[in-house]
C-alpha cells in the first residue's frame, strides 16, 4: 500500500509541468463546471500538455422566451465529454493550436438531442512574463450526420480572456453562444438557444 502511494507521489512530482484543470464560471442564469485531464499524468506514452480529456456541464435555469416574435426554447442543461490535442506553433510560440471533438447531450422542447461536434482551439498568450494574460477561442460544429435524435445541427463558439493571478490559478471573463437547429418536421422554430451569454469564472490547476 505505501509502495503504491510512494510511486504515485513520485510520478506526480516528476510530472508537475503536466497538470489537470477545473473551471467554474457563472452568471445570473447559468452555472458551468469543466474538468480537463492531461493524459501525461496517467502514462508516459503521452507528451506533456499535448493530449487532454475533459467533461463539462452547464446548468441552466430559464423558461421559454420570445426572440423578436420567434419562439425559441431554452434547454435545462448541456453535458459534454471532449478530447483535444494541442501544440504550440513552431513559428509563433505564444500561440497554442488545438484540434478535437466532443460528445454532447441536452434536452430541448422537442426532446433529447445528442451530437458529436468537431472542434478548433486557439490560445494566444501575451509574450510578457510579468503580464500573464491570454485570449482563448473555441469553435465546435456538427452537421446533420453528426447530430442525432431531435437535432439537425449543433454550433458552439466561445471566447475567454484570462489572467493568472497566482501560479496555476486564473480569473477569466468570457462569452459563449451555443445553439441547436432542431428537426424541422412540424416545428415552427429555426433554432434552440442553449446558451448565449457572458460569464465570469475561476480556474485552478492540480
Amino acid at each position: 500500500m505505501f509502495k503504491k502511494i510512494f510511486i504515485f507521489l513520485l510520478f506526480f512530482v516528476v510530472n508537475l509541468s503536466a497538470y489537470h484543470t477545473i473551471d467554474l464560471n457563472m452568471n445570473n442564469e447559468e452555472l458551468e463546471t469543466k474538468l480537463k485531464f492531461d493524459l501525461a499524468q496517467f502514462s508516459d506514452k503521452f507528451s506533456i500538455n499535448r493530449y487532454f480529456l475533459g467533461m463539462e456541464y452547464i446548468y441552466i435555469e430559464r423558461d421559454e422566451v420570445q426572440h423578436g416574435g420567434e419562439e425559441s426554447f431554452e434547454a435545462d442543461y448541456l453535458f459534454g465529454l471532449n478530447m483535444m490535442m494541442k501544440n504550440k506553433l513552431v513559428a509563433i510560440n505564444a500561440i497554442t493550436f488545438g484540434l478535437g471533438g466532443k460528445f454532447i447531450n441536452t434536452k430541448i422542447a422537442q426532446g433529447s438531442v445528442s451530437a458529436i461536434p468537431l472542434g478548433l482551439y486557439v490560445n494566444f498568450a501575451l509574450p510578457i512574463n510579468s503580464l500573464p494574460i491570454s485570449l482563448t477561442t473555441e469553435v465546435y460544429y456538427s452537421p446533420r450526420p453528426l447530430t442525432f435524435s431531435n437535432g439537425d445541427e449543433y454550433f458552439e463558439h466561445r471566447y475567454e480572456l484570462s489572467f493568472e493571478v497566482i501560479q496555476m490559478g486564473e480569473l477569466f471573463v468570457g462569452y459563449r453562444d451555443v445553439e441547436i437547429t432542431p428537426n424541422s418536421d412540424g416545428i415552427d422554430i429555426n433554432k434552440a438557444n442553449i446558451s448565449e451569454t457572458g460569464y465570469v469564472g475561476i480556474r485552478f490547476g492540480f
